[in-house]
């Protein structure tokens, strides 16, 4: 990480779409992401990637639109609940994102230690805008210590 050739990357990669259809379309932070792709984003992966003695990569975390809650907590609710394909449910008190669709509860996924819901395309500018001002300002402190020994 300091080392003078030294470089971490946050990208945005995996996009997808409410329909959980990829978009054509990645970001390297910080980043500005244009309206259109904005508008249908459902989710993003954010990617760390270390270049240096060693490479390596991997997704951080992930951001999603959407609601989170716990299948406990949506069983009491008086809508339908339908859970999407290939989704596992490990545990009736962990996280999961859901989207409401037609009066119906859509469970999307179980959610990760270090995700990120927000409720809206707003939310997401926002979300997206702070990981970039604060992977910036680490970028920024490592150029500062590598130049102690100047």
């Amino acid at each position: 990480m300091f080392a003078s050739n030294d470089k971490i990357v946050l990208s945005l990669v995996n996009i997808k779409s409410f329909n959980n259809i990829y978009l054509d379309c990645s970001y390297t932070l910080p980043a500005e992401i244009p309206e259109n792709i904005l508008n249908n984003i459902g989710s993003i992966d954010v990617f760390e990637y270390h270049e240096g003695t060693i490479n390596n990569g991997f997704v951080a975390f992930s951001i999603y639109v959407g609601e989170k809650s716990t299948l406990d907590e949506l069983i009491t609710s008086n809508k339908k609940i339908l859970i999407n394909d290939n989704t596992k449910i490990e545990d009736l008190n962990k996280p999961i994102l859901y989207r409401i669709k037609d009066h119906k509860i859509i469970i999307m996924n179980e959610l990760r230690e270090n995700d990120i819901v927000v409720h809206n395309k707003e939310e997401l500018q926002e979300i997206i805008k702070i990981i970039s001002i604060e992977s910036q300002k680490i970028k920024d402190s490592i150029k500062r210590v590598r130049t102690l020994n100047s």
